[in-house]
């Protein structure tokens, strides 16, 4: 888990949709993806806790990207109590302020449509 906090400190998100952009880089998605998806067997030691409290004041960046706002959506359906309220309370004004510009977007439609995030 060490090695898994350690990186996750290294991340560096960017709102410009290039390469530089993490989620943008080659198999970095799907990674995330199939590890997130091992969070909702797992009782602790979820890889969604370390990512959010590590990754707190970046969330809403996600918010500007499909991908981003999938991750979102995923790290939510891991189903932790405390993953789902340190999203909420980082990302909900941001995201009400922002709200017809994520819906643009397929994954920040699918997040807007989840009861978690109705304003």
């Amino acid at each position: 888990m060490l090695i898994v906090t350690n990186l996750l400190k290294r991340i560096k998100f960017n709102t410009v949709y290039d390469e530089s952009h993490m989620l943008h880089g080659k198999g970095v998605a799907m990674t995330l993806k199939k590890v997130l998806r091992l969070d909702k067997v797992r009782e602790e030691f979820k890889f969604s806790k370390v990512f959010v409290e590590e990754c707190t004041k970046l969330l809403p960046k996600l918010l500007t990207d499909n991908r981003g706002c999938f991750l979102l959506l995923q790290l939510v359906e891991a189903e932790d109590k405390n993953v789902i309220e340190l999203i909420k309370a980082e990302i909900g004004e941001e995201l009400s302020r922002t709200q017809m510009d994520v819906k643009k977007t397929k994954g920040g439609e699918l997040l807007i449509e989840t009861a978690l995030f109705s304003l």
